[in-house]
């Protein structure tokens, strides 16, 4: 992230953005946005036997700490 900071700090230096300012702000974007958008496909993979029938519900306690081994 250094490196992102220190361009963006170069090319930007009066950014700072309400209210957590610009470090908070490259983070997001970068960890939201830039790193996740290429995991969609593997994480939609994960779901790729989910019936259309199956309920919110079923779904949501299949992420219940006591169903990990």
């Amino acid at each position: 992230m250094t490196p992102i900071e220190e361009t963006f700090g170069k090319e930007y230096p009066d950014f700072d953005p309400f209210p957590f300012g610009s470090q908070s702000w490259i983070m997001t974007l970068v960890r939201n946005i830039l790193l996740a958008e290429p995991m969609l496909d593997d994480f939609g993979r994960c779901f790729a036997d989910v019936s259309r029938g199956e309920t919110t519900g079923e779904l949501a306690d299949s992420f219940r700490l006591e169903n990990y081994a």
